[in-house]
Formats: C-alpha cells, structure tokens, sequence
C-alpha cells in the first residue's frame, strides 16, 4: 500500500467504483464496511462490535490496493463459506479442501471480480489519454 496522507478525487471515484463491483458481497457481510473518507483515504473497516466498534481499519490510497485487497478479503470469506473448518487453516491448506467443484466455483468468481476490474480500468486508460 502507498504511504500517503492524502487521496485525490479522481482515485476516490475509482475507489468508488472497485467498491461497487463489489457491492453485493459487501452487503452480505454483518461486521465489514467499505466508505469514502475523502480527502484521507478510502477505508475498510472490520470486524464489528457495538460495545467497541470496528477492530480492523485498512487504509486505501489506490483502486488497485483496495481492488485487491477486497478480491483477497471475498475470497478468504468464500472458503471459509465453503468448508467450516477453513478458519483453523492458511490459505493454501484451506484451498487443497475444496472439492474440484468448489475450486471452479471459486474461479469462476475470481475470474468475474477481474473482468468487472478490468472493465472499469479500461475506462479509467481512455478517460486519461
């Protein structure tokens, strides 16, 4: 992630729409909130709790650092969806549980996040030429 102190609009705008590609998914979660902190930084916030709030705070300076961390975050989510015991599991451990039916289920929506990315980034290329 760069260190910054500060966000310009225009990456705020990309932010905004690397968060709508994934909105749906952000909208299923209970304890997990994607927001424009304008002119900061676009922020993450985890973890939720009434008595103390969010306990994880990630900060964005770039749409591409925050489209990945969001396609890591959904993927990690996904799998703990798919086998109960992937929470007591790295990453990769985690993976070599998945049926090969999980695994393309799991690709397939990678693979949609990406395109939606690059979709959106293609748009970002011409606005600027």
């Amino acid at each position: 992630m760069v260190n910054k102190e500060t966000i310009s609009k225009e990456e705020c705008e990309k932010c905004r729409q690397v968060k709508e590609i994934f909105v749906d998914f952000i909208e299923d979660l209970n304890d997990f909130c994607v927001s424009d902190a304008y002119p900061f930084c676009y922020i993450v916030l985890e973890w939720f709790d009434k008595e103390q709030g969010f306990s994880n705070q990630n900060l964005f300076y770039t749409a591409s650092d925050l489209f990945d961390y969001l396609l890591d975050y959904w993927k990690r989510t996904t799998i703990y969806h798919m086998i109960s015991e992937a929470e007591d599991l790295d990453p990769e451990q985690a993976l070599e549980q998945l049926t090969e039916e999980q695994r393309a289920e799991l690709k397939d929506g990678e693979r949609e996040y990406m395109m939606a990315y690059e979709q959106v980034a293609i748009l970002w290329d011409t606005e600027m030429m």
